[in-house]
């Protein structure tokens, strides 16, 4: 059937879609209670991620969530354009949000592959802390910062340590850019890789808006692997 939406400008978009159904198989695609399960490997075991259904995400948000969420990236789709507009869209950096006073957190985790995040950081609101938290002298110590730009830094300090790295190029030599030659091994090192597996470790990034009513925001930087 024929979808059609109007835009702002009042163009109209046109869709062709399927009329989908709450009940039936839940393997086919046009059932839509159902979710997707995430993983699909040895190295990735077959998961519920976001719950079962699409209600596990619907109802778990409460209604006045007006903005937030859950997102991953890797470091080749960052740019610090992206971000600036990706936490604008969270509600993190927009004109609605109530402070610009943070405390801020910082943990490096000892076993990265395990825990699942390298470093992370943790942006907690003056008024987090006096309101949620209950530390009324900690909120005071809050300082102004720049959100946006502390989670730059951060990603682009990430990069230079365990992103990919361009192979030697040798004089008249064409480059041939492989999961393998491209591998950081201050990376490997780091979460313990052997290098064997069938598939390659890179760098991503987790952000969650963990409570956008008292402005509490986390960032952290983590081994994503890519199978052949």
């Amino acid at each position: 059937m024929i979808v059609t939406f109007q835009r702002s400008d009042g163009r109209l978009v046109e869709i062709d879609a399927i009329e989908g159904q709450i009940n039936g198989n839940e393997q086919l695609p046009d059932n839509l209670s159902y979710i997707a399960k995430i993983g699909d490997n040895e190295y990735c075991p077959t998961k519920d991620v976001w719950g079962t259904t699409i209600q596990d995400v619907t109802k778990r948000i409460p209604i006045d969530t007006n903005s937030g969420g859950l997102i991953f990236f890797d470091d080749s789709n960052y740019s610090p354009t992206t971000l600036r507009k990706t936490l604008e869209l969270l509600g993190i950096t927009n004109k609605r949000c109530p402070t610009r006073e943070y405390a801020i957190y910082i943990l490096h985790s000892k076993s990265p592959r395990q825990d699942g995040y390298l470093i992370q950081i943790r942006f907690v609101s003056s008024f987090a802390l006096e309101f949620y938290y209950e530390q009324k002298e900690e909120a005071k110590r809050c300082k102004e910062v720049d959100i946006a730009t502390i989670m730059c830094g951060f990603i682009e300090h990430e990069k230079s340590g365990y992103g990919y790295r361009m192979p030697e190029q040798k004089e008249g030599e064409v480059l041939i850019l492989t999961p393998t030659n491209i591998r950081n091994p201050t990376l490997y090192r780091a979460i313990n890789a052997t290098g064997n597996e069938f598939g390659s470790f890179g760098l991503g990034f987790g952000l969650l808006v963990e409570n956008s009513y008292h402005s509490i925001y986390r960032i952290w930087s983590r081994p994503v692997f890519y199978s052949r």
